[in-house]
C-alpha cells in the first residue's frame, strides 16, 4: 500500500510517500521557506552580458538568475510586454523555476505557468497542447476545442494534461478558466503594488505533490496536524477530489512520526552507503556537479558459484535501489550509477531498459539517457528543490 504522510519531526513539518512500509520520498515543508512557483514584482538590479542574463531583485537576501536567452518575452509590472533590450531598474512580472541550490541563486523566469489538476496555463505562449501520454486522437481534438475560445490576446497558451483524460470536458474549461482568473488577478493589482513583492503565492510543497503524484500513490493520506487536515480536505476538494476518500486524521499513539519510523528513514536516505538485500551496497556521492552512485557487489561476491548471475542479481537489486534513493534524495541534475562487473552489451540493454521503465514512474521528469563510453549509466532529473540533505 502507498501511503501520504503530512507530520512533524523535531519540531519541523516533514511530508513523505511510504510504498511497502518504506520511504519512497521525504522532503521537509517549513512554511515560508518554499518560493517555487511564486509569481513577483522584481526589480533588475544588474544585466551581465557574459552570460546573457541579468540578476532580479524579488525581495529576497540574493538577486535571482534571469536568463535573457530564454526570456523571450517579458512582460513589465504595468502588464506591457517590453519591446526594447532590458536594462537595470526595469520592473518585471516573474516567476521562482528553481530554487537555491547550493551556492547557487534561485532562478526566475518571464514566462509565467500556472498548474491545475486538469491543465497547465502558459502566459507569453498562443496555442493549445495535449500530453504526448493521450494517444486517444478522437479525445485529443476534443479536448482541444474546449479550450479554443480561451485564447485571448494576452497570448495565453494551454497544456492540458495527462490527470485530464477521459474527465468531463466542461471540468477541463472549468479548471482552465480558473487559472485564467488566477493570472488575470495577478495582471490586474501588479501596477499599484511595491517592488520588489509577491503576487502570487503557489501551493505549499506537500499540497504540490498531492498534485503531482498519481491516484495509484495516494491509496491513503494521513496526517496527525489537525489544521493541515482541514487544508487538505479543501485543497483536494478543489483539485483532486478524487483523493479525498483516502484522507484521515490520525489521532491515536503513539506519534505518526513514530509508527512510520520517520528518523530511522531519514538516518537512510541521508548516509552515504545503502545496504542491499543480497549484500552488495550503494555508495552514493553528490557533487557540486553531478551525482555519482557506486554499485558494489560486497564480501558476498567470492562465495557464489555462478559469478555473472549473481552479478546480474547486484545489478538489478542496485538498479531499483539506486531509483528509490534517488527520489527518496531528491537528487537532480546529472546523476551516474557505475554498475559491477557490465561486460557484455546484452547485460547492458537489459539494465538500460529497466532504468528506463523505473525513470519514467518518477514524478519529476526524469530520463535514462545512456551508457557513457566508461560504461557508467547515466540519468538526468528536473532540479525541483533543494536534495533532503540540504534542506
Amino acid at each position: 500500500m502507498s501511503t501520504f504522510v503530512i507530520t512533524r519531526y523535531q519540531e519541523r513539518m516533514l511530508f513523505g510517500l511510504w510504498q511497502d512500509n518504506r520511504a519512497a520520498m521525504l522532503q521537509w515543508a517549513d512554511p515560508g521557506d518554499q518560493i517555487l512557483g511564486n509569481i513577483y514584482a522584481g526589480r533588475v538590479k544588474m544585466i551581465v552580458p557574459g552570460l546573457d542574463a541579468a540578476f532580479v531583485d524579488i525581495g529576497l537576501e540574493t538577486d535571482c538568475f534571469l536568463s535573457l536567452r530564454e526570456a523571450k518575452k517579458i512582460r513589465l509590472t504595468t502588464g506591457e510586454l517590453l519591446d526594447r533590450p532590458l536594462k537595470g531598474q526595469d520592473e518585471i512580472l516573474v516567476q521562482v523555476s528553481r530554487e537555491a541550490v547550493k551556492s547557487k541563486p534561485p532562478e526566475v523566469t518571464a514566462a509565467i505557468t500556472l498548474t491545475g489538476r486538469l491543465v497547465v496555463l502558459m502566459a507569453g505562449k498562443y496555442g493549445i497542447g495535449v500530453s504526448a501520454r493521450i494517444h486517444d486522437e478522437t479525445w485529443r481534438k476534443e479536448a482541444k476545442s474546449a479550450l479554443e475560445g480561451l485564447l485571448d490576446a494576452r497570448e495565453t497558451g494551454w497544456i492540458i494534461r495527462t490527470e485530464a483524460y477521459q474527465e468531463p470536458i466542461e471540468e477541463i474549461a472549468e479548471d482552465a478558466r480558473a487559472l485564467q482568473a488566477d493570472l488575470e488577478k495577478v495582471f490586474k493589482i501588479a501596477p499599484y503594488r511595491s517592488v520588489p513583492s509577491c503576487l502570487h503565492w503557489m501551493d505549499s510543497a506537500w499540497e504540490k505533490e498531492l498534485l503531482r503524484i498519481p491516484a495509484s500513490e495516494a491509496e491513503r493520506i494521513v496526517t496527525d496536524i489537525p489544521e493541515v487536515y482541514e487544508e487538505a480536505r479543501e485543497y483536494l476538494t478543489a483539485k483532486r477530489p478524487e483523493l479525498l476518500p483516502a484522507l484521515s486524521l490520525y489521532q491515536g499513539m503513539p506519534s505518526l512520526a513514530a509508527v512510520y519510523a520517520v528518523g530511522a528513514q531519514l538516518k537512510e536516505a541521508t548516509d552515504r552507503k545503502v545496504y542491499l538485500k543480497n549484500g552488495g551496497y550503494l555508495v552514493i556521492e553528490p557533487t557540486e556537479a553531478l551525482t555519482v552512485i557506486d554499485v558494489n557487489s560486497g564480501p558476498m561476491s567470492g562465495k557464489r558459484g555462478n559469478a555473472e548471475e549473481f552479478f546480474r542479481r547486484i545489478n538489478i537489486e542496485a538498479l531499483y535501489e539506486a531509483c528509490r534513493q534517488i527520489r527518496l534524495r531528491n537528487l537532480s541534475g546529472i546523476i551516474l550509477i557505475d554498475f559491477v562487473n557490465l561486460k557484455s552489451q546484452a547485460e547492458r540493454e537489459e539494465l538500460f531498459a529497466l532504468l528506463s521503465r523505473e525513470c519514467a514512474k518518477d514524478p519529476v521528469p526524469t530520463k535514462a539517457v545512456d551508457f557513457t563510453r566508461l560504461g557508467l549509466a547515466e540519468i538526468t532529473r528536473k532540479k525541483l528543490y533543494a536534495p533532503l540533505k540540504e534542506q
